[in-house]
């Protein structure tokens, strides 16, 4: 059904994403890759694994039409056979062998009005060695045309043609419930993408308040020499001096998490960093 035909597609899209975009040759991989907010979204389009199972899902959805109104299809229909009797039998006045051949051929369609039509052309061939026989071989055909129309349910094609109808509002649904899920895709990719931006500030502001926080450190050292500040004072600096070390430390492994979860979003390979403008 629709479901193991998406989850093959999505293993064959799995297998066919190992190597992205970027990853074409080991020495043409670029360290940094540079993403606006406008080429994210675009490489999301292309590179999310979520988009493109969704895509997936329409894809298939379509050529649910093609089988809905199959129905309309004209059949081929033909069949042979071959009898060769050679028993053994009481008399052989009757003949010692009989050869019967049989090659039929239709075709057979069903109308939009809920008419089934059926033309068949049978032929026969006969042939024996009976002594009395007026002729040994004979070939007879028949020529037949079969028109059978739905008096219930189905009276002039009216549940054919819903089921059609059905069949294609479906698919429009699916469409829209398409764009609706590759717009969520693209909204957490964005959002992603500010996370990591966000988070490349704070780590600007913890930068500069480390630059800071020595400097306060280094000044109540001094003063403590001097007997200007209390040692209590001057080991409160210290800690936020180390307090504030900490917390870069930290915001800086938040970048990394912040990347890396952009980087699976878009399915940028291990080895690429991401510099967002």
């Amino acid at each position: 059904g629709q479901k193991s035909i998406r989850i093959m597609a999505g293993i064959i899209l799995l297998c066919a994403h190992r190597s992205p975009v970027f990853a074409q040759e080991q020495e043409t991989v670029p360290k940094t890759y540079t993403l606006s907010i406008k080429e994210a979204t675009d490489l999301a389009l292309k590179n999310n694994f979520d988009i493109q199972l969704t895509k997936y899902d329409t894809w298939i959805a379509r050529t649910d039409k093609q089988v809905a109104e199959s129905i309309y299809d004209t059949i081929f229909k033909a069949q042979a056979e071959y009898h060769n009797d050679q028993s053994k039998r009481t008399s052989t006045i009757a003949g010692t062998k009989t050869v019967d051949n049989d090659y039929n051929v239709g075709l057979s369609k069903k109308l939009p009005s809920g008419t089934a039509v059926d033309v068949d052309l049978e032929n026969n061939r006969n042939a024996n060695n009976a002594t009395f026989s007026s002729a040994s071989v004979t070939h007879d055909s028949a020529l037949g045309v079969t028109v059978a129309q739905d008096l219930g349910k189905n009276i002039f094609g009216l549940q054919d043609r819903g089921d059609i109808k059905i069949t294609l509002l479906d698919i429009e649904n699916t469409e829209y419930t398409t764009l609706e899920k590759i717009e969520e895709s693209i909204l957490e990719v964005q959002k992603a993408y500010w996370d990591f931006v966000l988070q490349m500030e704070k780590v600007n502001i913890e930068e500069a308040m480390v630059a800071e926080a020595p400097k306060l450190y280094e000044l109540h050292q001094k003063q403590l020499k001097d007997g200007l500040v209390e040692p209590a004072e001057a080991i409160a600096s210290e800690a936020n001096y180390k307090t504030r070390e900490n917390a870069l430390i930290l915001a800086e492994n938040g970048v990394k998490t912040k990347e890396n979860v952009l980087k699976l979003l878009l399915n940028i390979e291990e080895g690429v960093s991401i510099n967002p403008v």
